[in-house]
């Protein structure tokens, strides 16, 4: 399992991340154990390092170019008196809304983030198949004597 986070931050400036994710995503970087995630997190700002072989290729594991956080600093955050307020005023003419669309767009954001599980859900499944097929293989091969993987 691992942790991790995408590279290219939100627009609110946070990081999503993914805390014991069975593989690795494109877009992403891995956190190695001995990081420390800062008070901020995901609020932060992040260097990465994508790996490569002996030959400087780009490493790609699972489909993904591998990068690996290097470090991870706190975001510094303005202070309250250097907000625009252009930003904290709201239109007063700006009609609140209805509670019904609301609803629906809530709905259909929940809507999205089922089919995502799902999707994650579907990769583990496919990832599990996988893991079995390899270790069938390697029991199978080394049926004569060899260690048996479990």
């Amino acid at each position: 399992m691992y942790d991790l986070i995408k590279i290219e931050p939100e627009e609110n400036g946070s990081h999503l991340n993914l805390i014991g994710y069975p593989t690795f995503l494109d877009g992403y970087a891995v956190i190695p154990q001995e990081i420390d995630k800062t008070n901020t997190f995901p609020y932060v700002d992040i260097e990465v390092k994508y790996l490569k072989d002996d030959n400087g290729n780009d490493v790609y594991l699972g489909g993904a170019k591998f990068a690996i956080v290097t470090s991870i600093r706190s975001k510094q955050f303005p202070e309250i008196d250097d907000i625009d307020d252009t930003q904290t005023n709201h239109n007063q003419d700006e009609n609140p809304k209805n509670p019904e669309e609301e609803i629906n767009r809530l709905t259909s954001q929940i809507n999205d983030l089922n089919r995502s599980v799902s999707d994650a859900y579907d990769v583990i499944i496919q990832l599990n198949e996988e893991i079995n097929i390899l270790k069938s293989q390697i029991n199978a091969s080394n049926s004569e004597g060899g260690e048996i993987v479990e």
